[in-house]
């Protein structure tokens, strides 16, 4: 998986970064996270 593909799966299932100024690395951190914690139920 790609850090794109990464991001892009993560905004899909509901993720909104803390600042829209964030670097591509930050973003990607988050992003990953996000999923990281995602429940599904």
């Amino acid at each position: 998986m790609t850090k794109d593909t990464t991001i892009e799966d993560a905004y899909l299932a509901g993720f909104e970064p803390s600042s829209d100024d964030l670097s591509d690395k930050d973003l990607y951190a988050e992003a990953l996270e996000y999923l990281r914690n995602l429940t599904i139920l």
